[in-house]
C-alpha cells in the first residue's frame, strides 16, 4: 500500500508542475513533465508489481 501512496503523490505533484507550465504557456515543458512522470511511475509499479 506504502508503494502506491508514493507513485500517487509523485504523480500528484509532476501533474501540479505540468499545470503550472501550462498556466505560463510552456507547453513543452509540461509536456515534458508528464512523459516523464509517466515513465518513471510506470517503473515504480513494475517494481512493486516484482515484490
Amino acid at each position: 500500500m506504502r508503494s502506491y501512496k508514493k507513485m500517487y503523490l509523485y504523480l500528484f505533484n509532476a501533474i501540479s508542475e505540468a499545470v503550472a507550465e501550462l498556466e505560463q504557456g510552456n507547453t513543452a515543458a509540461a509536456e515534458n513533465l508528464l512523459k516523464e512522470a509517466q515513465s518513471e511511475s510506470e517503473d515504480m509499479l513494475i517494481k512493486v508489481l516484482e515484490e
